[in-house]
């Protein structure tokens, strides 16, 4: 699959083939492979192979929805007790009243929440990335669910990873592809592009299962989100 993205030199993103293999971990022959198959968004410059970073990784989160059990839990790593819902959202995290509205209204709420930067600045520049990234293609994976995440992760001020639950009772249009309500926007912050990827396959790994927005909606309800979460991770 073959693109131009305009800007994306000055933002420093464009990587060489041997750089997108080192930064996904994975032989350069692997790379070249996926991207002459059209498996791995690419673009050929003379006779060179160049790579936007941002677009490699919309292209690896939409694969991480996709992926097998047996894959995210190869990306979670062989820590997982760090990547435990219940370690990483907590009650002060969970924002249980948002109100259909637009992606500024819904997202601003779950930044004013929990979203580490003490200035008013900080914090609307994160908003500003959020959007920017939902312009390109919607986080919401569909079976009414959300992952809400800047295009460029982590460099949060944290030791842990956290996430940001926030729960629309009533359903919110957030442009998920099977065109349904999102009732559930699980919004991941870490302090590092890995940790980023780790909380993504975790988050993967429990909310695009069918029914479990339905089950968060009925926790908030009942005031059993924290419960929930537990049980969820298993």
């Amino acid at each position: 699959m073959q693109q131009a993205w305009p800007d994306a030199a000055d933002r420093g993103e464009i990587m060489t083939l041997r750089e997108i293999a080192r930064y996904l971990k994975v032989s350069e022959k692997t790379i070249f492979r996926m991207v002459q198959s059209g498996d791995m968004p690419g673009v050929k410059v003379s006779s060179q192979w160049r790579f936007v970073r941002s677009v490699v990784d919309d292209w690896l989160s939409a694969r991480m929805y996709a992926s097998p059990k047996r894959g995210l839990l190869q990306v979670i790593g062989s820590a997982p007790q760090a990547i435990r819902l219940t370690r990483m959202i907590t009650p002060d995290r969970v924002v249980s009243d948002i109100r259909p509205g637009t992606k500024r209204d819904i997202l601003h709420k779950m930044v004013e929440a929990g979203v580490p930067f003490e200035s008013r600045t900080a914090r609307d520049t994160f908003l500003g990335e959020l959007l920017l990234r939902e312009e390109v293609v919607s986080t919401a994976i569909g079976n009414g669910v959300a992952f809400p995440h800047a295009r460029e992760p982590g460099g949060f001020p944290i030791s842990e990873p956290r996430v940001v639950l926030g729960i629309c009772p009533q359903g919110a249009d957030f442009g998920a592809l099977d065109g349904m309500p999102t009732y559930v926007l699980a919004m991941p912050l870490a302090n590092s592009e890995v940790e980023h990827l780790r909380v993504m396959a975790k988050l993967a790994l429990v909310f695009r299962q069918k029914g479990v927005a339905q089950k968060v909606i009925a926790a908030a309800a009942n005031a059993t989100v924290m419960e929930l979460l537990a049980e969820l991770d298993g």
